[in-house]
């Protein structure tokens, strides 16, 4: 099969699935599970956060008032044409009016002209202007723009460094405030990285849906609409409405080109443009191109919220920009055309890395319209930022918004030189955007509530994190007994089947489930790429039970999930997690794409043999990254089963390293990668029998699914999940099995999906070893080693309920939840369920029990006639909550 047609799911109507015979219906979803172990690590690491204080100035002014102040006759007249039949006293709107005027004093403001008022539903009053631009972009005498390196230019980009300058130096001599402007110099670029952690593979489109929501829209709600846009459209919510919408508005934008090109071609043959424009075939595009904007726009063809209209009963809209967020959805946000406005899309590149340029914004334009010598205008009278983009391959645009860029990109030059930083025009906006509202806070105005206000500090307020599994569905006849490698269809409904059941739960922010490619050595190896955005701490249980169920019919060798880990928490222990890292292309390409076999035999030649291909979330026929991992469960899994947590430590530091160059090498010999940059995972892989045994207990009615969930997928250090996976140590789950056969252990290789993939299995493995019968040195030392085995078992029995006990009852008291007391009291039970490893030891425990159990029939039988009586107390005692069960428990242990 070529790889260009690996991932070619198509769009046509995916077949029934394949396997998944042991996944239960999706409605059957339990919420997700708390990981107690990652939030203690994170709450370990002291992880810093960001909250409302540090967005707002801390000496905020009072606000200057005019102390007398009067309406012009040309302002009474329009007031009162504006009133006039809506039952307003005049003296009242009047009044209004003078308010307004004393709260705006001609020596600090700009005053714009008022040309009405307007009256509300309930009869409030509101006062309208002549709308002022920022004309910072414009000579005050003339009226025409400024040029580039003019003398009046270069006094503002003096101003702008000056003022950056002065903060900064306030900064180093412990000036509160400016440290709090200056601690923002990296503000997109913390979001930025933040994003590719949380979001995962979501982040692009994360990216574009914060910038189509976010004209005209405050800060906490551009946030929250953009995080219920992201969850509903991967749970399928949006699927009937933006069925066509991409084709569509393809077409649009085809047609209007084509009218473009028409008049150009008019123009050179010598007609004017005015002309051209009414011939039938140019009216022709320009309508229907028309048509299907209107179709498109329509707002019963638009994305609605879940919440009603309170007057309506009608959906709501997401404010202005439902038909921007469908265009993002359509992966259609990033395409730039000239003529259109630039802000918006600027800002969602310069949250993906995609853009450098500054976003023009409200706050910038203040900041420059002040550095042209110009007094504030009043924020009820600003006119919008003007500016269109004028070249759309360069992303150049024109009057304020192009002029500002220009401004800033200088100053960034200027600054980076004089300050020894190493800015991006980007981030000199982002200082921008603290030091313009720290002015209008010392000034005294603007409210407390509009201070402040940044994605970092609504990501703090409701904090995320992604995962990623690394499951395959190809078999080989020689391991699974069955030769099956699955079309991209096949695994497309497979991984649809497995994250459709986390679609109900509230936890589950965002899924995707689409079919990939791995490779190793370039060997292609077909996987699924299955990605999920959580709450933070939380573990989708019933997404991961899915996988764990397909990987046990599938006889996959071993599979794995992978967490995102947050740069402090990772560099604060390597230790406990595995390196990788992940490309991230500007733009998405085919699977076959020279770009990928081109950077696969960089990798090779940097010593990284295998990669996975990320595909895009709103089209699984484009690759948008690639992804390696350091997993060395794949490599030598005894080996790292032996070491030290200083020693591998050693190795997560070193490999992150190697990881950086490669990364950096990647990024600066292609121009199409947007992002490389390594980081740390926590990379739980399970074998196959683990998985199987797990699967088995999980469906028995005998152990507590919470602490099974918690023990099987919850936080472990790095050091001890290889310990588990080579059979050194024997989690809670398997505690009533036999160890897994050694055979099976030593066949563990690397593949395409383990060091650095997505799918895990053994189809690139040799063949199992063989072993010889043991010698008569064997059989003694067995001998020697059963009568201790047989120990063990019998002192262990002995000992567990006391230790199991006292740490039962050292929590009670304490602020611990009842599922980490019942976690506490299994985990503890496991370490001291001893099983025995030799032939001798099992059959001397299992004939001691035999016999314990014969010579205790009598008594036993006895003593249950005796307890009849008290069997509805038992009733009762099993009704009490589960934390006072615990509790009797350990005493009776104890006692």
């Amino acid at each position: 099969m070529a790889v260009g047609g690996l991932l070619n799911v198509g769009r046509s109507a995916v077949p029934a699935a394949v396997g998944a015979g042991l996944l239960a219906a999706p409605e059957d979803a339990e919420a997700g599970l708390y990981n107690t172990g990652a939030s203690i690590v994170r709450r370990n690491a002291d992880v810093a956060t960001r909250d409302m204080s540090q967005e707002r100035g801390g000496n905020r002014g009072e606000r200057k008032l005019a102390t007398r102040v009067t309406l012009s006759g040309a302002e009474k007249d329009a007031i009162r044409a504006s009133i006039k039949g809506k039952k307003v006293n005049e003296q009242a709107a009047f009044s209004v009016a003078r308010e307004w005027k004393k709260r705006h004093p001609a020596s600090d403001w700009s005053l714009p002209n008022i040309t009405g008022m307007e009256v509300g539903d309930k009869g409030e009053l509101k006062l309208k202007f002549q709308a002022q631009p920022y004309a910072y972009n414009k000579d005050r005498k003339t009226g025409k723009e400024v040029a580039r390196g003019s003398a009046q230019y270069n006094r503002i980009v003096d101003n702008v460094v000056g003022e950056i300058s002065d903060i900064a130096r306030r900064a180093q001599a412990g000036d509160f405030d400016a440290q709090r402007v200056m601690d923002n110099a990296g503000w997109y670029q913390n979001v930025e990285r933040r994003l590719r952690t949380e979001y995962g593979t979501f982040s692009q489109m994360m990216g574009d849906i914060l910038g189509a929501t976010s004209p005209n829209t405050p800060v906490g709600t551009n946030f929250k609409f953009s995080q219920d846009i992201l969850q509903r459209a991967t749970r399928g919510d949006f699927d009937e409405l933006m069925n066509g919408f991409a084709d569509q508005l393809d077409r649009r934008y085809a047609l209007q080109d084509q009218a473009a090109a028409y008049l150009q071609a008019q123009k050179k043959a010598g007609r004017t443009m005015k002309a051209a424009k009414l011939d039938p075939k140019y009216v022709r595009m320009e309508d229907e191109a028309a048509a299907i904007s209107r179709s498109l726009r329509a707002n019963e063809n638009t994305i609605k919220q879940q919440a009603r209209d309170q007057k309506t009963g009608e959906l709501k809209n997401y404010g202005l920009n439902s038909y921007n967020s469908m265009i993002a959805l359509a992966d259609r946000w990033r395409v730039v055309r000239e003529g259109s406005a630039p802000k918006a899309k600027n800002f969602s590149g310069n949250l993906s890395g995609r853009s450098q340029q500054a976003t023009i914004d409200v706050w910038a334009a203040r900041n420059l319209r002040r550095h042209s010598g110009r007094k504030p205008v009043p924020s009820s009278a600003e006119a919008t930022v003007t500016g269109n983009v004028v070249d759309a391959e360069n992303f150049r645009n024109s009057l304020e918004f192009g002029f500002g860029q220009d401004v800033l990109a200088d100053a960034t030059v200027r600054l980076n030189n004089e300050l020894g930083m190493s800015l991006e025009p980007r981030d000199l906006q982002a200082l921008q955007w603290f030091a313009e509202k720290d002015h209008w806070t010392r000034n005294g105005w603007t409210s407390t509530a509009g201070e402040g206000g940044s994605f970092e500090t609504m990501m703090d307020a409701d904090p995320v994190e992604s995962m990623m599994l690394g499951l395959s569905r190809e078999q080989n006849k020689k391991f699974q007994g069955n030769d099956f490698v699955p079309t991209p269809a096949q695994s497309q409904v497979t991984a649809q089947q497995i994250v459709s059941y986390g679609k109900q739960d509230p936890d589950v922010r965002a899924v995707k489930g689409a079919p990939t490619l791995g490779a190793y050595m370039k060997d292609p190896e077909t996987s699924m790429d299955i990605d999920v955005v959580t709450t933070q701490d939380t573990l989708p249980t019933s997404i991961l039970d899915a996988a764990a169920k397909q990987a046990v019919e599938d006889k996959q060798d071993s599979w794995f999930v992978a967490r995102r880990i947050d740069d402090q928490v990772g560099l604060s222990s390597p230790e406990m997690f595995n390196a990788g890292s992940e490309v991230y292309f500007k733009d998405g390409v085919a699977a076959d794409d020279p770009l990928i076999s081109n950077i696969q035999k960089d990798l090779n030649a940097q010593g990284i043999p295998a990669y996975t291909m990320i595909v895009d979330p709103r089209d699984a026929t484009r690759v948008v990254g690639l992804r390696f991992l350091d997993i060395p469960q794949f490599v030598d899994a005894e080996k790292f089963a032996r070491m030290s947590p200083d020693e591998y430590r050693n190795h997560a530091t070193q490999t992150l390293g190697q990881f950086d160059v490669v990364s950096r090498n990647l990024k600066s010999k292609y121009p199409q990668i947007q992002a490389a940059q390594p980081s740390f995972f926590d990379v739980n892989v399970k074998s196959g029998a683990q998985t199987k045994d797990y699967v088995a207990q999980l469906q028995g009615a005998e152990r507590d699914p919470d602490v099974l969930h918690q023990e099987f997928y919850g936080f472990k250090p790095a050091t001890t999940r290889f310990r588990e996976f080579s059979g050194e140590a024997r989690p809670y789950y398997q505690g009533l099995r036999a160890s897994p056969d050694r055979n099976q252990r030593a066949a563990k290789g690397l593949t395409a999906g383990g060091l650095l993939g997505a799918g895990a299995n053994a189809n690139a493995l040799g063949p199992f070893p063989e072993f010889s019968e043991p010698s008569s040195a064997e059989l003694f030392q067995q001998g020697v080693l059963g009568g201790a085995d047989f120990l063990a078992n019998a002192a262990s029995g002995l000992v567990e309920p006391l230790m199991t006990s006292s740490l039962v009852m050292q929590q009670a008291p304490l602020p611990v939840t009842t599922p980490q007391m019942a976690q506490t009291q299994q985990q503890s039970r496991s370490a001291f369920d001893y099983q025995p490893r030799t032939d001798i030891g099992r059959q001397a425990s299992e004939s001691a029990q035999r016999a314990i159990g014969g010579a205790l029939a009598a008594p036993m039988s006895a003593a249950g006639s005796l307890l009849e009586p008290l069997e509805p107390i038992a009733d009762m005692a099993r009704q009490l909550p589960q934390r006072a069960r615990l509790v009797g428990e350990s005493l009776l242990d104890i006692f």
